[in-house]
């Protein structure tokens, strides 16, 4: 088993019942998944969101004791670390889902002068879209 299904296992079986809770009241963001083509179910999505925040919470506390006992200012920002690993895992979809529309709009032009050279040419629409999808 690779080691990201056991991650999904191991942060499913302790946060699945976060997962729905969070989902319905918190944030909705299956159809963001979705735009993303982030073949994950959100609950176990969620769930490993929760699971890396977990694992990141020893970092949190070191910096705190560093800043306790040494006054290492600078260590402050490591005090929220899980709170940012929430926050990249809530914005890799939204960020992933605006980068596939930038493509497409990107590309947009570039395919309708691909299709009316060759609808010029005499080609058939259906035979431009196949050969569009090709290149």
């Amino acid at each position: 088993m690779p080691l990201l299904k056991k991650l999904e296992a191991w942060s499913f079986r302790l946060f699945g019942g976060i997962a729905p809770y969070f989902l319905k009241h918190v944030f909705e963001f299956k159809a963001m998944l979705e735009r993303a083509r982030i073949k994950i179910y959100p609950e176990t999505y969620v769930s490993l969101m929760f699971f890396v925040a977990m694992l990141t919470i020893p970092i949190s506390v070191i910096s705190i004791l560093f800043l306790v006992f040494f006054g290492f200012m600078p260590i402050i920002f490591l005090i929220p670390f899980p709170f940012y690993v929430m926050v990249g895992f809530l914005l890799i979809p939204m960020s992933k889902a605006s980068d596939r529309a930038t493509g497409l709009e990107r590309e947009m032009p570039f395919a309708a002068a691909y299709i009316s050279v060759m609808a010029s040419g005499g080609i058939a629409p259906y035979n431009s879209f196949k050969r569009l999808s090709e290149v």
